[in-house]
């Protein structure tokens, strides 16, 4: 199963790229910050995501025609720019020759942890309020496509040269990916800091 994780770990970097939510404190945040926000979270849990799937233990199961994985895994992983997010990650599926099916929990609390959108410049600091929770399901064929989709929720206190307050988070996200060129493409809509969010973003491995 070690290329079953090597393929999940870009995408559990997807699960942050959109924080929604309500925001309390200094100033309202606008479309530009809300946007920059969801692409700094994205960063962060890039790493982070990576981080979980790196260290997932293997408890795979095997038959001639079918593979069956069920992990746990916890840690604190390095934020891009300095502080930490804790991690707890549960996944499971299953894989043959032909395709694999994985279903994933993920739990995240920043700690201090700095992160920038590169578009804008702006840097933001996270930390758990309480935390953000992804849920998903992982599909692919291992030959032209892989796809993700699901939600997460949850809040997150946030501070930045634009103010600080606690955003909540109800997005959804639907992603898919070309394992044989490693470029992908995920569509996001929900709210951030009560901004309503709808985009996409390339990614690469």
């Amino acid at each position: 199963m070690k290329n079953a994780t090597r393929l999940l770990a870009p995408f559990l970097a997807i699960l942050a790229v959109g924080c929604s939510s309500d925001s309390t404190g200094i100033g309202t945040i606008t479309d530009a910050q809300a946007q920059a926000m969801a692409s700094a979270l994205f960063s962060l849990t890039q790493n982070a995501g990576t981080a979980a799937a790196s260290a997932a233990p293997s408890a795979a199961q095997a038959s001639p025609s079918l593979v069956t994985v069920q992990n746990h895994v916890q840690l604190d992983a390095p934020c891009p720019l300095g502080g930490t997010v804790g991690l707890d990650a549960n996944l499971s599926g299953s894989a043959d020759s032909t395709s694999m099916s994985i279903t994933y929990g993920l739990v995240e609390t920043p700690q201090a942890c700095v992160a920038r959108d590169d578009k804008s410049g702006m840097s933001f600091v996270f930390d758990g309020a309480p935390n953000l929770t992804a849920n998903s399901t992982l599909y692919t064929n291992f030959l032209d496509t892989l796809s993700l989709n699901g939600t997460y929720t949850g809040a997150v206190d946030w501070s930045s040269d634009a103010g600080s307050g606690t955003c909540s988070i109800d997005m959804a996200f639907d992603g898919m990916w070309n394992p044989a060129d490693s470029t992908g493409t995920v569509s996001l809509q929900g709210s951030v800091c009560n901004v309503q969010v709808q985009t996409s973003t390339t990614v690469s491995s």
